[in-house]
C-alpha cells in the first residue's frame, strides 16, 4: 500500500523543482549584478558555447552539462553590464593581451 498518492508525489516534485529553479535564478541575478558593479567600466567577455557538442558518453558528465545556465548568465549580464560573444575557437590556446599562439599550453609563457 502507498503512503502518498501519485499525484500528490507529483505535485510536490513539481514544488520543490521550482523552489529549486527560484533559489538558482536568485543566485545568478545577485552575482551579476555584483559582477556589474564591481566591474562596471569594463566589457565582458563571454564565449558563445553550444552545449550539444559537449556531450559525451558518460551519464554524470551530461547531467552536469545539461545542467548548466551559461545562456542564463550571459542573458542576464546582457542587460546590466556591457557584453561581448566570443569565439571558443583556440581560446586557450591564444593570449587574452597580445593575442599570440602557444605551440603547446603546458608550462609556456607569452611576451608582450
Amino acid at each position: 500500500m502507498r503512503k502518498t498518492k501519485p499525484k500528490t508525489a507529483r505535485r510536490l516534485m513539481q514544488k520543490y523543482s521550482q523552489r529549486y529553479r527560484n533559489r538558482v535564478k536568485d543566485y545568478l541575478h545577485k552575482l551579476t549584478a555584483k559582477l556589474a558593479k564591481e566591474l562596471k567600466d569594463y566589457e565582458h567577455g563571454f564565449e558563445n558555447l553550444e552545449k550539444q557538442g559537449m556531450f559525451g558518453k558518460r551519464r554524470t558528465h551530461n547531467r552536469v552539462v545539461s545542467k548548466q545556465n551559461w545562456m542564463q548568465i550571459i542573458a542576464l549580464m546582457g542587460y546590466k553590464a556591457n557584453v561581448k560573444l566570443l569565439d571558443p575557437h583556440n581560446s586557450t590556446k591564444t593570449c587574452p593581451r597580445c593575442g599570440g599562439r602557444m605551440e603547446r599550453r603546458k608550462g609556456q609563457v607569452l611576451e608582450m
